[in-house]
């Protein structure tokens, strides 16, 4: 039997035991925590030591607790100057009011941050910073203990916002300002913003143009027509073209349309009008005007050929009626030089071009006409034409026409005597510096052994070399009865 002392002894001293047990594994236990705690609370502290963004904890006098490396760098201070301290021995006077303006209205629960912006003491310029929800500091017991908060720097975002508002009040004042009409509209041609110019050009007002498409100010187009062109636009990205446009009160106007693709917020539409009405009004004054010149430049070139012709057919019948022989040689000739400008006067007016004359089909229609007027010697004598489309102002064309005159005048009467029979040869070809070469030959007898007296001697000789003077060319001859004229064209503007 147990003595009642005994007993009572191990009753006392079981839950002791257990008590120790218990108070190891929660010991255990705390330890456990403790030390996962500290991981996370290094952790995280490593977190904030390496991010770029500000990160501070303040005690309830405002004085900083912790400050991290990037709070540091800021301040261009280091940790030992900167814990235990308030703004006041920190920033400037106006920077320290800003911030612990914030703080306390932070600890009044007055706001949850706000963007300041501050000069940071060892900064010669303005920076901006937005404040990110400082958050209370409590002690567990719901007492307000501090505050911590994260600001970051964002005087580049807000830099850039300001040049991009500086920018958009520049876009804004030139669309108000400028004398051409302005369109936004998106990819089903609705109107989403528009121009006072394009209102006053319209008769509408803005509201009512934003309640309207495309389609609806188009004269000239169809709603189809006016999704074809869209689609043609989406795929070149722009386009420039005229159309007409239907004003308020029905009326129309011309205008000229610029117009560019924009992909982004689902399309856009980027187009300038210009009204162009009293232009185009003046571009059929002024063709009308051109029009009536023209006919009236015709009619005087039809007129002068006449005359000239007039002019040829008194001298053929005062030919018939000399039996001079030099007196008939005189007066052929005349007829031949006569003819030559008569049919300049005669291409003009069928071309109806007056500022410059094709010099090649000038040539060929003057030498055709030229040997059917000599009668070709039953046409025993062929013609043969090389001539390139060449262009001449008139103060050429005629010296070429009175050479090519006078050069075939010549072959007729010395190269095939006696009915004789053989080609001349007219070219007219450009060379590879830019000048051209007219040429008139023969297969006939050839020159005369005496061919340099006689060509002192003759007139139209003489005339020849004068007019390729003229033309500011030189004249060649040979070998054989070939006569070359080499000269640069004299282009007019627009030819």
């Amino acid at each position: 039997m147990v003595p009642p002392n005994r007993r009572h002894a191990t009753s006392l001293s079981s839950p002791d035991v257990a008590d120790i047990h218990s108070l190891k594994a929660a010991l255990a236990d705390a330890e456990v925590r403790l030390a996962d705690a500290e991981d996370r609370a290094h952790r995280f502290r490593s977190a904030l030591d390496k991010t770029p963004v500000c990160v501070f904890i303040k005690d309830r006098d405002l004085r900083y607790t912790y400050a991290n490396p990037a709070t540091l760098a800021v301040l261009g201070r280091l940790e030992a100057d900167v814990l235990g301290q308030g703004d006041m021995d920190l920033f400037t006077p106006e920077t320290a009011s800003t911030v612990v303006g914030i703080d306390r209205a932070v600890l009044g629960g007055l706001t949850s941050g706000r963007e300041v912006h501050t000069q940071v003491p060892g900064q010669g310029t303005r920076t901006y910073w937005d404040v990110k929800a400082p958050i209370y500091a409590s002690d567990g017991s719901g007492e307000i203990v501090g505050l911590s908060g994260v600001t970051s720097d964002i005087t580049e975002l807000r830099h850039a916002r300001e040049a991009i508002e500086t920018v958009e009040k520049q876009h804004i004042a030139i669309l108000k300002t400028a004398m051409d009409g302005f369109w936004l509209a998106d990819a089903e041609g609705r109107l989403l913003e528009v121009n006072e110019a394009y209102c006053s050009m319209s008769g509408y007002t803005g509201a009512e143009l934003l309640e309207m498409r495309i389609s609806d100010l188009d004269a000239n187009e169809e709603p189809e027509d006016t999704a074809r062109r869209i689609a043609t636009i989406i795929e070149r990205g722009e386009a420039r073209f005229e159309s007409q446009q239907r004003r308020k009160d029905g009326s129309l106007f011309d205008v000229e349309v610029s117009v560019q693709y924009r992909p982004d917020h689902g399309g856009r539409f980027v187009t300038f009008l210009r009204d162009i009405t009293e232009r185009r009004r003046a571009d059929m004054r002024v063709a009308a005007s051109l029009r009536e010149k023209e006919g009236l430049l015709k009619e005087i070139h039809h007129r002068v050929k006449n005359n000239l012709q007039i002019i040829t057919s008194l001298l053929r019948l005062e030919n018939g009626r000399t039996d001079n022989d030099a007196t008939h040689q005189v007066l052929g000739d005349m007829q031949s030089r006569i003819l030559a400008m008569a049919q300049l006067h005669e291409t003009l007016y069928r071309s109806g071009q007056f500022g410059y004359v094709d010099l090649a089909q000038y040539l060929d229609n003057l030498t055709r006409q030229f040997i059917r007027a000599q009668g070709s010697q039953d046409g025993a004598v062929r013609l043969s034409l090389d001539l390139r489309s060449v262009r001449v102002d008139l103060d050429q064309a005629i010296p070429c026409g009175l050479i090519v005159s006078e050069l075939l005048t010549n072959c007729l009467k010395h190269a095939f005597p006696a009915g004789g029979s053989g080609t001349v040869s007219v070219s007219l070809l450009p060379l590879s510096d830019g000048a051209v070469r007219l040429g008139v030959a023969d297969d006939g007898l050839g020159l005369p052994e005496d061919f340099e007296l006689r060509r002192s001697r003759s007139l139209g000789l003489q005339l020849v070399r004068d007019l390729a003077h003229q033309l500011s060319g030189s004249l060649a001859v040979g070998p054989g009865a070939v006569f070359n004229i080499v000269f640069t064209p004299r282009v007019p503007a627009g030819a």
